[in-house]
């Protein structure tokens, strides 16, 4: 399966979308670069078409979170059990809001 990456707006929030496998993360990092340059209010990347992200990409998250204004909020939205697995691991759940939407409930990690 193919991976697409895309950056748009949502109201008052920056949304970048990944979706797919394999991510290129260099085209990973240069979208979350650009979003964290126009994020005013929250930075909500969209998981729900993504299982995974390889570690790097991971890492990208991390640095994305780190640079947002400090009166932003970062939220990843729709992550599957093996993705929160894997940011909980790189401690991203201390710094950002992870929603995983299961099927009987919506929960807040």
């Amino acid at each position: 399966m193919s991976f697409d990456v895309s950056l748009g707006t949502a109201g008052s929030s920056t949304v970048v979308r990944l979706a797919g496998e394999n991510h290129d993360v260099e085209t990973v990092r240069s979208v979350l670069d650009r979003a964290v340059r126009q994020v005013t209010r929250r930075l909500v990347i969209d998981v729900h078409d993504t299982e995974t992200l390889p570690g790097a990409a991971v890492r990208c998250l991390a640095f994305a979170g780190q640079q947002v204004p400090h009166a932003a909020e970062v939220v990843v939205e729709g992550a599957s059990p093996a993705l929160v697995s894997q940011l909980r691991l790189a401690g991203l759940d201390r710094s950002m809001t992870i929603v995983t939407l299961d099927p009987n409930t919506l929960t807040t990690v």
